[in-house]
């Protein structure tokens, strides 16, 4: 919910002589990953892949990485 309050503001507050801007997020959180020095690689994979998701999806817009327990927050 958070992301889509900062992508719906960054839509609607247009920059004097910039184009239209837009924000795609991807999300994905750390639960389920167990080695530590791996954890936050893996965690910025996912994150970056619902990121592409996002942006194929027609950009502006918030996905959440489909192994995330903030699954429901897409909805």
């Amino acid at each position: 919910e958070v992301c889509e309050v900062v992508r719906s503001a960054v839509r609607e507050r247009p920059l004097v002589g910039l184009p239209a801007i837009t924000m795609s997020i991807g999300l994905a959180d750390n639960r389920g990953l167990v080695e530590e020095t791996s954890v936050i690689d893996a965690a910025l994979s996912r994150a970056d892949a619902a990121l592409y998701l996002a942006k194929s999806g027609g950009r502006d817009r918030v996905r959440v990485d489909a192994s995330t327990t903030l699954r429901a927050a897409q909805a």
